[in-house]
């Protein structure tokens, strides 16, 4: 088991640089994958970039939340579905296999 921080679950929204910062400042041994941000920061940049500012926060990849929102329509739901073989594959590739929902 490891600590890990998700600044969205305690009401807060940051970049993803200050996250890492944050998350290594108080003692997390990991930061939550927050997409799309996520998304757009592997575009920009690289997914290997984005492993090595995981590296050098000395953090790990936590887990994240689910695409799909199965609480609404089928038209949500369905483009939900639609993002999750990309979340996934970046996750995966970050060593995140940590999903849920709630």
């Amino acid at each position: 088991m490891f600590k890990g921080l998700h600044p969205q679950a305690i009401g807060f929204s940051v970049p993803f640089d200050e996250a890492l910062a944050l998350a290594h400042t108080y003692g997390f041994t990991a930061l939550d994958l927050s997409f799309p941000e996520l998304r757009q920061l592997v575009e920009q940049t690289s997914l290997q970039a984005v492993q090595e500012r995981f590296q050098a926060s000395q953090l790990r990849p936590g887990g994240w939340a689910l695409p799909t929102d199965f609480r609404g329509n089928e038209e949500k739901y369905q483009a939900g579905l639609a993002e999750l073989p990309y979340y996934a594959a970046i996750a995966q590739s970050l060593g995140s296999p940590w999903c849920s929902t709630w």
